[in-house]
């Protein structure tokens, strides 16, 4: 499951997240920041290749002064 919180804001330095996982797996993760239904655009892949322990794992991303909220 994807926790984020109740509020995003552009701009923000160290927003959290909270992934649970089953078991121990590797996250990989994009956000569409520019809202043009691509993932290929700079900055929009937020996770690459993040190792998961099973359970509650928080992490930290930053969100583009100009994204699309």
């Amino acid at each position: 499951g994807v926790a984020l919180p109740l509020q995003v804001t552009a701009g923000t330095i160290g927003a959290s997240v909270t992934i649970t996982a089953n078991a121990a797996c590797v996250l990989n993760a994009w956000f569409d920041w520019n809202g043009n239904g691509s993932w290929a655009n700079a900055g929009e892949q937020v996770f690459t290749n993040v190792n998961l322990a099973a359970g509650a794992n928080n992490l930290i991303f930053d969100v583009p002064a100009g994204a699309s909220i």
